[in-house]
């Protein structure tokens, strides 16, 4: 009976502390929410952007060169990634630029241990390389879902698998995501590349609830971000009945509120602000709710 009674109070008294901690916690979030976290330095440090010969890849790495960053730029096309590492270059900066097909293991694994040797271990990783193709499912060819969830989704696997121990041997490091927006919702023509951006949101929460486990999440940061469609070239086909509300974002405003939230340590990032609570609100109502918002926003995909 005593000890009924005291694991009762015990489990009371771990209760209460919970709530505490609880309420502790909403009210940071809240104050965050309002006053972010001061901006980190990055002056000096190593940071690895995969997909960098172009678009959204590109315009991260040439803002963060500017505040100092020695850039590891790795992307499949290799003509684009020299001219990003140039452009970089002129403005004073540092950049190596490496051939990389981040969806093949062993060319990961090889080209992560030239960048340890000829650069140095990565302090922030910035998996960004992606591909689209806008087609009704029933169009997709088997080879492009291969394609789709090799580059978008087992990319990740494989950079982070290379750089992670460090990261956890030195006591730091800083691991970002692109996700997408429609890696929180679905969206017609895109079940692919959909699948594959879900994949990196489930991808991120799981290592960050391992890393927590490990007792190491204060050490080593995680980013997802979530834009919506933006300018790149390849995302051309998305029209919204509201383009001012929820419009193509543009490569170089995106990129600039990526580079903050990277230096703010924020977990998470949905660009415009505003689908996240609109997404939250349709993940969590009837189904028949989330497609008649569909039909009122608009949000269409021209497949031609």
């Amino acid at each position: 009976m005593f000890v009924y009674l005291f694991n009762c109070l015990v489990i009371s008294l771990e209760f209460f502390i919970l709530v505490i901690q609880l309420y502790i916690a909403f009210m940071e979030a809240i104050f965050r929410r309002f006053f972010p976290r001061p901006r980190k330095s990055v002056n000096g440090q190593v940071i690895l952007v995969t997909g960098a010969g172009h678009g959204l890849g590109k315009e991260i790495a040439i803002k963060l060169s500017k505040l100092g960053a020695v850039m590891v730029l790795w992307d499949i096309d290799m003509s684009r990634n020299e001219r990003t590492a140039k452009d970089i270059k002129n403005l004073g900066g540092k950049a190596y630029a490496y051939h990389v097909d981040v969806s093949d293991l062993v060319k990961v694994m090889v080209s992560a241990e030239k960048v340890k040797l000829e650069v140095g271990h990565p302090d922030i990783l910035i998996n960004n390389a992606a591909i689209v193709k806008v087609q009704p499912f029933l169009d997709v060819t088997p080879k492009q879902v291969r394609d789709t969830i090799r580059v978008n989704l087992m990319s990740h696997f494989w950079t982070i698998k290379a750089f992670l121990p460090n990261m956890l041997h030195s006591g730091r490091g800083h691991i970002v995501a692109i996700s997408s927006n429609i890696g929180m919702a679905g969206k017609s023509h895109f079940v692919d590349y959909c699948a594959s951006k879900f994949g990196v949101h489930g991808l991120m929460s799981a290592l960050e609830a391992e890393l927590h486990q490990m007792k190491k999440s204060e050490e080593i940061k995680l980013t997802t971000i979530c834009p919506a469609a933006i300018a790149t070239g390849l995302t051309q086909a998305i029209e919204t009945r509201f383009p001012r509300i929820f419009p193509l974002l543009n490569p170089s405003s995106a990129a600039a509120m990526i580079v903050d939230s990277i230096l703010r340590n924020d977990s998470l990032l949905v660009i415009p602000w505003g689908y996240r609570y609109l997404y939250a609100f349709l993940r969590n109502s009837p189904q028949k709710v989330a497609h008649l918002m569909e039909d009122y926003l608009g949000n269409t995909t021209e497949i031609d």
